[in-house]
């Protein structure tokens, strides 16, 4: 019967640092490779890579081995470096960091995930380069890496080209498409969506299409082409209808009932909105369910529901902390910060734009840096400091021009304009309202027009004026 110790516990980790630096290289190697199988035995063998869906999201991650794949995969690497020359490490270390980085994406942790396709891209053949240096990219974009995405996506591209991996191909340059688009960079945002496009047309891929027309949807919308934008977004419903796509139909509901609550449909586009959400909760987008709820709080804020404005927003902002997406839990805190100015609990309000601000800084996000600026102008105005007020809303301007971001300009502008006029300088104000008034008509939407109209309508009518416009509040 053996008397000798089966296993060992290390009270400290320099106890353990010290025992393992005393070992040879070739022990070291021995031990590192002895591990695999070990820890394989005794979890129910090797895990097969993951079925992926048609988005290449793993369809089930429940094996035990995919949550420490990345040390597998550090034990082939430190066998190998050690002096292990076995193929079988190098196809384990293949294999363990390709279910590294699908485990960490599967749990919102981009970082781990951009190491681990990182180091695959380094010792993966050819053929596997441009899906793995897209979705390195993928991972530096959603940690907000911006030189990385850039540099990743590029070499994914030129990979997948040089192979005639068009799929891939296509995804990459839609994703640098996003990045240009975060960075305001609209000219580049829109070519880089539109030629994502026309090769999933060119490849016949449906599935594809209904992504891509939905980004460049997206992108149309914010930047203000209204028409082209349900032009997108139809299309890809209609698609995503026809294919049975549950993901892409999603996404397509919540792009046209931005639509609608812009035209003031705020039954049809609540109804568009929650079918959305169901359907991402269905398939199991955490991400997108948070932006569902986003765009419900948005419909209730403009329907002055406020207590259900806030509970929405709330659990946005919890899930977008859950999943570790910065951007939109900055852009949901700025809207909250909305519904706590309109129940003039200003104090609250004032907390929630200075810490989206403070998340659109360190982003470099020059568009939500100005939503946030402009929304501290209007609490500077509504607490009588005109001055920090007017600076505000120059600097929001500034930068609304910069990124396209037209819908916002149309609302400083209106915004802008009340504020002269309660200083009195009545002429300025007018040129200013009426030019913002005119934006949100030709950008179709009514909602924010109405709600603009009666603000000036109440300040005129205060002031003993007649309105900027030649119509009527309705």
């Amino acid at each position: 019967m053996p008397t000798g110790e089966l296993a060992y516990l290390f009270r400290h980790a320099l106890v353990r640092d010290a025992a393992y630096m005393l070992q040879p290289p070739s022990a070291r190697a021995a031990l590192h490779a002895h591990a695999i199988p070990a820890m394989e035995a005794a979890m129910g063998g090797r895990p097969p890579q993951p079925e992926l869906d048609a988005w290449g999201v793993p369809v089930r991650s429940d094996h035990p081995l995919y949550a420490l794949a990345t040390d597998l995969a550090d034990h082939a690497r430190l066998a190998q470096e050690s002096g292990g020359g076995d193929s079988g490490l190098h196809a384990a270390r293949l294999h363990y960091l390709r279910l590294a980085g699908l485990h960490a994406e599967r749990h919102f942790r981009p970082l781990e995930a951009l190491e681990a396709w990182r180091q695959l891209s380094e010792i993966c053949e050819p053929a596997a380069a441009p899906e793995v240096l897209r979705r390195a990219g993928e991972a530096a974009q959603l940690a907000e890496l911006r030189e990385e995405t850039y540099e990743l996506l590029g070499r994914a591209i030129e990979a997948a080209l040089e192979l005639g991996d068009l799929k891939n191909a296509s995804l990459a340059i839609t994703l640098r498409a996003t990045r240009h688009r975060h960075d305001g960079q609209n000219t580049e945002a829109r070519a880089d969506y539109e030629r994502g496009l026309a090769i999933r047309r060119e490849l016949g891929d449906r599935g594809g299409q209904c992504s891509s027309l939905t980004n460049l949807g997206s992108f149309l919308y914010e930047t203000g082409n209204t028409p082209e934008a349900e032009k997108a977004f139809n299309e890809a419903l209609e698609i995503a209808l026809e294919t049975g796509n549950e993901r892409a139909e999603a996404a397509a509901l919540g792009g046209l009932a931005n639509l609608l609550i812009d035209r003031g449909e705020g039954a049809s586009a609540e109804e568009l909105l929650k079918r959305s959400l169901d359907l991402h909760r269905r398939v199991g987008n955490r991400r997108f369910v948070a932006v569902s709820l986003a765009g419900l709080g948005n419909l209730y804020l403009f329907a002055s529901r406020y207590a259900e404005a806030e509970a929405t927003y709330r659990d946005a902002i919890d899930i977008y902390r859950e999943t570790g997406n910065r951007r939109f839990e900055g852009v949901t805190l700025g809207n909250l910060a909305m519904v706590y100015e309109s129940t003039e609990r200003l104090e609250d309000a004032e907390r929630c734009a200075l810490e989206a601000l403070a998340i659109h800084r360190e982003l470099e996000n020059r568009r939500g840096i100005g939503v946030a600026t402009g929304a501290l102008a209007r609490l500077a105005a509504a607490r009588g400091d005109t001055d920090a007020a007017e600076r505000g809303y120059t600097e929001a301007l500034r930068l609304h021009r910069e990124v396209g971001n037209r819908h916002f300009e149309a609302y400083v502008l209106c915004e802008h304009g009340r504020l002269l006029l309660n200083m009195g300088r009545t002429e300025e104000a007018r040129r200013e309202w009426l030019l913002g008034e005119a934006m949100l008509v030709e950008l179709g939407d009514e909602n924010t027009r109405t709600d603009v109209r009666r603000k000036m309508h109440e300040d005129c009518a205060r002031l003993g004026l007649e309105p900027f416009d030649t119509t009527h509040a309705e």
